[in-house]
């Protein structure tokens, strides 16, 4: 670690040696303060904080050139083999339905298609062919938390939407599995679907987002009790919920398009509270023609103005105008915020303590990202379904690199807590029936991994 702390060090030195604006003073940085307050705990004081607003130019830019060293890096991945594991077999209620045909993708949108001797050939279905055969249950995704390795698992394949799925807590030290979480029924008040990966909270609650069945046009927030399977919806809006996590529990973004243009929204954001129930408003019907929405130490989002071809980043506490005029926030705190630009090509920090802006070119090293800490986990591929990846730490700041793994296969990054996981996968063959007649590929997670501080 000692090693560590002298390469920043000397990083730190050789960083105003990539300035490009050599011009700008940190005596002469404007700052503009809105009329909006906020209020922060400091021990047994409230201390009245106003918020911030800053524009790009009030920073003192730097190109930070990202460099690779061999040193040991101050984090671990750690990784966890999911053994094969037997889920059981399930009929889909679906299938059992008075018209299985609505729920059929083939019977609803039937193709053609001509071989290469010019003969026509109808699409065939294969889902109204399996409406007796049981599905073997099928793993969708894996993450980890608390110690703790949740699967998510669909027995229902072919068919629009999904009807039988189940969220599963494998524990490691115990090597026992258990059902936390089953959805099935086609009349149920609300479907979240087997490719929502569940947002785990720190207080024993399992959130998803889903949909209304019997009114599609009302989306729900649902809360799961991890330990006692205990049900409800806290949140019901006219509006799709995306979530993620937050400081206190869960963030909840939704849109609804302005004269029906996609590209014109309305954004409201709200945290939920796991512990207390309650609702606060981060954003409320904020115009804009994009958004990107984080939890970290700052809740905060990206926006782009319906007058502007630039991004804006608020937080709580502040908000930064950038040049940049496609991009992700990835993290934000009253020191520091981090984002890229288009698919993360280019990585910008703002500290706002010493008022520099830090420019960081990934190049071929772009893919996923995700916040550890107030530093990044990178993949620098988007997905092992078509490539392998290697992974890095980067300390954004000095744009110092330690590679934490090479060639492995890696996607769904995502922040559990206080670390990052995902897992790995490879390409498999799900048999259908007995005969293999019916079969279906799929790329199966065979590990988990995470991050973890030395």
């Amino acid at each position: 670690m000692k090693k560590i702390l002298s390469l920043l060090a000397v990083f730190a030195m050789c960083i105003s040696c990539f300035s490009c604006d050599d011009d700008k003073d940190e005596d002469d940085i404007s700052e503009t303060v809105s009329d909006s307050e906020n209020t922060v705990d400091s021990g047994d004081t409230v201390v009245e904080q106003q918020f911030r607003e800053f524009e790009e130019s009030d920073f003192q830019t730097l190109n930070v050139p990202l460099t690779f060293t061999e040193e040991e890096a101050p984090v671990t991945l750690n990784k966890f083999e999911i053994p094969e594991l037997d889920f059981g077999k399930r009929i889909a209620p679906c299938k059992k339905s008075d018209d299985p045909s609505q729920f059929d993708p083939i019977a609803q949108h039937p193709y053609t298609w001509t071989d290469e001797n010019g003969v026509e050939h109808k699409s065939e279905s294969t889902y109204m062919k399996l409406l007796d055969t049981p599905e073997d249950g099928m793993l969708t995704t894996a993450s980890f938390f608390d110690n703790k390795v949740y699967l998510n698992v669909t027995f229902d394949n072919f068919c629009i939407g999904c009807h039988e799925w189940s969220v599963y807590e494998y524990d490691m030290e115990k090597m026992d599995m258990r059902e936390i979480y089953k959805y099935s029924g086609i009349s149920k008040e609300y479907a979240a679907g087997f490719w929502v990966s569940p947002v785990l909270g720190n207080d024993d609650k399992m959130m998803m987002s889903g949909y209304k069945i019997d009114d599609p046009e009302k989306n729900v927030l649902i809360s799961v009790d991890r330990e006692t399977g205990e049900e409800k919806v806290v949140y019901e809006s006219d509006n799709y919920i995306n979530i993620t996590n937050s400081r206190n529990g869960i963030l909840m973004a939704e849109t609804e398009d302005i004269n029906n243009s996609a590209s014109r929204l309305r954004l409201t954001i709200n945290e939920y509270d796991t512990d207390t129930g309650e609702l606060r408003n981060i954003a409320d019907k904020v115009e804009t023609k994009m958004y990107h929405f984080v939890g970290s130490e700052l809740n905060a989002y990206l926006m782009k103005p319906l007058d502007s071809r630039k991004c804006r980043l608020v937080t709580e506490h502040y908000s930064i105008g950038t040049d940049i005029t496609n991009g992700n926030v990835v993290y934000a705190s009253d020191k520091k915020a981090i984002m890229y630009e288009g698919n993360c090509e280019v990585l910008h920090t703002f500290d706002l303590e010493k008022m520099e802006h830090y420019v960081t070119e990934l190049g071929e090293k772009s893919g996923q990202i995700a916040a550890c800490g107030e530093n990044l986990i990178l993949g620098d591929s988007f997905s092992s379904r078509d490539d392998v990846t290697n992974i890095y730490y980067i300390i954004p700041d000095i744009g110092l690199a330690f590679t934490l793994a090479e060639n492995i296969s890696a996607e769904i990054f995502k922040t559990n807590g206080d670390t990052v996981t995902f897992n790995g996968c490879k390409e498999e063959i799900m048999s259908l029936n007995e005969d293999d007649s019916f079969q279906r590929d799929y790329y199966k997670p065979t590990a988990v991994y995470w991050v973890t501080e030395q």
